[in-house]
């Protein structure tokens, strides 16, 4: 079954989603010195994480893509808020060099590692037990996909689920008198707490 493929490709979606919702472009350094612009930009590109809309979900993942996760039991709202919500920042350090700067953030999130192996490790028990075999008989296939991926977010949504802390740093360059992100997989990787969420699933 192709659960751990559609599992990272979730996460990949995820991903694109929240790169979408944080935009590339910074705020004006006008008013303020270069490192309070740097913060406010921070600040304001990582809040609109949290102001996100089902309209937004919907334009960035597509209509297929949202039918095709549909199918398998996720939601592609409550997937991407259950990733999202727990995501917090404190900036460490700021070094600025001429129209470049460095930032280093403590960063808090999911620990979308734990998850995915508990998960893992709860499906394949799953998959080889009565209750599966009489599922696929009763379901087929698609339905014990679907069945399985929906566990999956409850796990990444649950209250009591795992948190992780990691220190990740961001590249930024300066574009005329704005700040803006230099590396987009900085961003991800900070927005998933250090992981990469293509590799997760590996």
């Amino acid at each position: 079954m192709k659960l751990r493929p559609l599992a990272r490709k979730a996460l990949t979606l995820l991903a694109t989603a929240a790169l979408a919702t944080v935009s590339v472009a910074g705020l004006s350094a006008c008013g303020e010195s270069q490192e309070d612009a740097i913060k406010a930009m921070l600040k304001e590109q990582f809040g609109q994480l949290e102001q996100v809309t089902d309209a937004n979900i919907e334009e960035v993942f597509g209509d297929d893509e949202i039918a095709e996760l549909q199918k398998y039991g996720i939601d592609a709202t409550e997937l991407y808020n259950a990733c999202v919500k727990r995501f917090d920042y404190e900036v460490e350090d700021v070094s600025i060099s001429d129209d470049t700067a460095t930032v280093t953030l403590s960063v808090t999130n999911l620990d979308f590692a734990t998850v995915a192996a508990s998960w893992t490790d709860d499906m394949t028990a799953y998959l080889t037990s009565d209750e599966a075999a009489n599922d696929y008989t009763n379901l087929g296939e698609d339905g014990i996909l679907a069945k399985v991926m929906g566990q999956f977010v409850e796990r990444l949504a649950a209250d009591d689920a795992p948190t992780k802390t990691a220190s990740v740093s961001l590249d930024l360059e300066k574009n005329g008198k704005t700040w803006e992100f230099a590396d987009e997989d900085q961003v991800v990787s900070a927005i998933f707490a250090g992981a990469d969420p293509s590799t997760l699933m590996e």
